[in-house]
């Protein structure tokens, strides 16, 4: 894949050590409330993922980045865990067990960007999933873009004061609906370049009523949009959805 290589994933575990507290709190009633395994897919780095399992919740990940899911093991490791993640792409998705919930947190489902790949992402999680096993998942609204020129920001590597820093630029494809960004790693020390990553990161946007019938049409029952408490875990631009397996 061409986004979530090494540098990104240096730069968004600097950039994100932990997980916003109240949306970490909302998945972990879901947690609380289930019982055997959960599966968190495109788990990145483990950002939910390790403190739920921190906590004793039977929680696996999979994701199809292998530096982040190599960023998960490492993570876990140093906090004394083991954390089982699984490298596959989720409209692929071929794991040992089912599970009794799946969480998709912070949008990530949206790096699926076209509807065919998405509706087989959900095929394969659906037959993954226990019976009446819940399905939470984040996804990013479609709301008015205004074109922006190049912006940045940087993160500082604690070990050796090297900075990473992030340019963007982004362009909206109205006709797919996705917004396409381009992305701009520089690793730079002492004065000094030593390192650059391109990536290209697109994120498909959706109407909160194409999203539901989407979970509906790949056999979800009781979808729901989430309003009162995505409010609290999502920001303006993203919905969260519940729904079950039958």
């Amino acid at each position: 894949m061409s986004s979530y290589r090494t540098l990104c994933t240096e730069f968004y575990d600097l950039d994100k050590p932990a997980p916003p507290p109240e949306a970490l709190a909302f998945y972990r009633t879901y947690a609380s409330e289930t019982s055997g395994r959960i599966l968190e897919p495109m788990c990145g780095s483990g950002r939910f993922l390790l403190p739920l399992l921190a906590e004793g919740y039977a929680v696996e990940g999979v994701d199809a980045s292998l530096h982040m899911a190599r960023a998960c093991r490492k993570r876990g490791a140093e906090r004394g865990l083991a954390p089982i993640v699984y490298e596959q792409l989720l409209e692929r998705l071929e794991l040992p067990h089912r599970y009794g919930l799946v969480f998709i947190p912070a949008g990530s489902f949206c790096l699926l960007t076209d509807l065919p790949t998405a509706r087989a992402a959900l095929a394969r999680l659906f037959a993954h999933m226990e019976g009446d096993a819940p399905l939470v998942v984040e996804v990013e609204r479609l709301v008015p873009f205004t074109p922006e020129p190049w912006r940045g920001r940087w993160v500082e590597r604690p070990e050796d004061g090297g900075r990473i820093v992030i340019s963007q630029l982004t362009r909206y494809d109205a006709v797919r609906r996705v917004l396409e960004s381009v992305h701009r790693y520089e690793l730079i020390r002492d004065g000094r370049l030593l390192e650059t990553e391109w990536e290209e990161l697109n994120v498909r946007l959706y109407e909160p009523a194409e999203f539901g019938t989407l979970l509906a049409d790949n056999g979800f029952v009781d979808v729901r949009q989430l309003d009162e408490a995505g409010r609290s875990v999502a920001d303006d631009s993203a919905m969260l959805f519940q729904c079950r397996r039958p």
